[in-house]
């Protein structure tokens, strides 16, 4: 998956305007507009392209950063977490409402 910042960057470092490294890749100013903006990705053909015009590689285009992995790790334990909390409160709230019921409670 191609990293949106790391393109823009790219090309910016370059003095590329979006319609010119567009060009340069076969695709359109627009492509690249959606590409830097997370919205669409390109197929691999269009990455390699787009790595050729900017003197770069596939690898640092779509390669993550090892604090980016992991804050990407954090946030995935703490979602689970979450999850895993109201999990923990809504079969709470079953075995109670359940002792009620049958006043075992």
């Amino acid at each position: 998956m191609i990293k949106p910042e790391t393109l823009k960057n790219l090309r910016k470092a370059k003095s590329l305007t979006q319609s010119a490294l567009g060009k340069m890749a076969g695709v359109s100013a627009v492509s690249i507009n959606y590409y830097e903006m997370g919205k669409r990705q390109p197929d691999q053909s269009t990455l390699e392209a787009l790595a050729r015009a900017l003197g770069s590689s596939v690898k640092e285009l779509t390669q993550n950063n090892a604090r980016e992995i992991a804050d990407d790790g954090l946030e995935m334990l703490k979602l689970q977490l979450e999850l895993m909390t109201k999990e923990r409160d809504f079969w709470r709230q079953k075995v109670q409402e359940f002792l009620k019921a049958h006043s075992l409670s």
